[in-house]
């Protein structure tokens, strides 16, 4: 029970930084870059929700990132 919070914590903090970095790439008008972290916040909050499906690992540059993911969850 404990880890699903500390989980829980974890990607809503994530989630929050996020939506701030959205604001910050709406308002520099990066719409693309704004609409990529908006994935993300759904993505973080399907986590926090406990609707998130297993994903394959991506290869390239974002690979790392997924890797880290994995680690944390």
């Amino acid at each position: 029970m404990a880890r699903r919070s500390s989980f829980n914590q974890t990607f809503a903090y994530i989630q929050g930084m996020l939506t701030e970095m959205r604001i910050l790439s709406e308002k520099e008008n990066a719409p693309m870059l704004a609409y990529l972290i908006e994935m993300a916040i759904i993505e973080a909050d399907d986590l926090v929700q406990g609707n998130h499906t297993n994903h394959p690992v991506p290869t390239g540059t974002g690979a790392k990132v997924s890797k880290l993911v994995e680690t944390i969850v």
